[in-house]
């Protein structure tokens, strides 16, 4: 998973500059989603171990939970709708983790839901641009930010079968 706090690649960038686009130069739309992402990379790598992570990185996470997202005038402004999808995202998460132990059905659900920051972010499509703008860029939105979801399936069930 990219960890969006890390050294900068070149994808990152490319991929910050389009959240740019999407949320509409929101600045601080911008950083809750890179924060978010953040965060729910870190715990999942906590969870499956599939990266060893350093203190300094725990406490980067929690120091984002806990001072600049409840301080990030955007997640102020949208509180209500964005703490219960968030609060589902992270129901979602937790169920797709039970979900991996079960049947080739529970493996595609638990793929499909595993990643449902992504539903928080294309939320915030609409919360920066308003119901037109995220009907006309939610098609796009998907379909750049899914690219290569074929390979990240096959990868994941080669990790489950491992």
């Amino acid at each position: 998973m990219t960890d969006w706090r890390e050294k900068e690649t070149e994808r990152q960038k490319a991929l910050s500059k389009r959240l740019l686009f999407y949320l509409r130069g929101n600045i601080d739309a911008v950083r809750f989603c890179i924060d978010i992402l953040f965060i729910g990379h870190l715990w999942d790598d906590l969870i499956d171990k599939d990266k060893e992570r350093t203190p300094d990185e725990i406490n980067a996470a929690f120091r984002t939970a806990m001072g600049d997202i409840p301080t990030n005038p955007f997640y102020q402004d949208n509180i209500r709708p964005l703490s219960g999808l968030l609060m589902s995202a992270f129901l979602q998460w937790q169920d797709s983790n039970v979900l991996m132990q079960g049947n080739a059905d529970d493996s595609m659900t638990c793929f499909m839901i595993r990643n449902s920051l992504m539903v928080v972010i294309h939320y915030c499509l609409l919360l920066t641009g308003g119901p037109i703008w995220a009907e006309q860029q939610g098609p796009a939105f998907w379909h750049e930010f899914g690219a290569g979801i074929t390979e990240k399936y096959q990868e994941f069930l080669e990790e489950q079968h491992a």
